[in-house]
């Protein structure tokens, strides 16, 4: 990859990359975590914004698939209660959003988080209207490779003009198994130390750092003005 090559495509995670959500997610699995028999002093629960749900109920209740598909339930119905909406986006991001689409480019969403869910976050947020499609969680796609390949296949990416932009090494591995670029951010739930275990662009510090970087990646075809 050249210093100078341009992109076409940006898609964004959404935990920790366009919204805090660490009140409304923490709060809930803090409650699946005791509901089921778990300690919440056990475990970071930083960790826990943005890889599969999937994951993090194995990470606590390790050897036990029907405790962790109980409190997987428990999760999403506790949290579309009362953590979905408990969250803010990042300052910044719906003007980097508007000024990519401005520029020309598509903008989409990929997540971890149920694809549902995170439409109806973005539409409460006003960054749903400006985004071109949102990829996320679904029965067929459980983890951050096939959440991007689907992106990829629907929407018909070019591989080559694809940029990820994510706050955890999931985004990153996501985007080299599915063979794309990716940047990691820093103001989210990541650390460096993770990220820069895997393929990068970059890896930035914050919303004003993304920006000024993204917006001279964008590729000035024709036929995107």
């Amino acid at each position: 990859m050249t210093d100078n090559k341009t992109y076409d495509t940006f898609l964004l995670d959404f935990d920790g990359t366009i919204s805090n959500t660490y009140n409304g997610v923490t709060r809930c699995l803090k409650e699946a975590c005791v509901k089921f028999g778990g300690n919440p002093d056990d475990f970071d629960f930083k960790k826990f914004i943005g890889p599969p749900l999937t994951w993090t109920f194995n990470i606590m209740f390790p050897d036990d698939l029907k405790k962790q598909e109980e409190a997987l339930a428990y999760y999403r119905a506790l949290y579309i209660k009362d953590g979905l909406f408990d969250c803010e986006m990042y300052e910044g991001i719906d003007t980097l959003v508007k000024s990519l689409k401005e520029a020309g480019a598509r903008v989409g969403v990929a997540t971890s988080k149920k694809e549902n869910f995170a439409v109806m976050v973005l539409e409460k947020l006003g960054l749903y209207q400006h985004l071109d499609f949102v990829s996320g969680f679904a029965e067929n796609r459980t983890d951050k490779t096939q959440v991007i390949c689907h992106a990829i296949e629907t929407y018909g990416i070019d591989k080559d003009k694809c940029l990820m932009i994510g706050d955890t090494f999931y985004d990153l591995q996501g985007a080299q198994n599915a063979g794309i670029d990716a940047v990691g951010i820093l103001y989210g739930f990541g650390s460096k130390e993770d990220m820069l275990k895997f393929p990068h662009v970059a890896i930035l510090e914050t919303v004003k750092d993304l920006s000024d970087f993204v917006l001279q990646k964008v590729d000035k075809c024709p036929s995107r003005n």
